[in-house]
């Protein structure tokens, strides 16, 4: 199971995949060499930006 738990693995896996492409991001955010306080900031300059 995964950490929701009220999915399977296939179905996290399925909406993984799917949902890029039928549903546009509004911003898209790196997370992977960042600390949380950064990220809400990038999240907030980009949301900011959109208005």
């Amino acid at each position: 199971m995964n950490a929701r738990e009220d999915r399977t693995l296939a179905e996290v896996k399925h909406g993984y995949e799917r949902t890029p492409k039928l549903l546009p991001y509004d911003i898209l955010v790196d997370t992977t060499q960042c600390d949380s306080e950064l990220v809400a900031r990038e999240v907030i300059k980009a949301m900011t930006l959109k208005v």
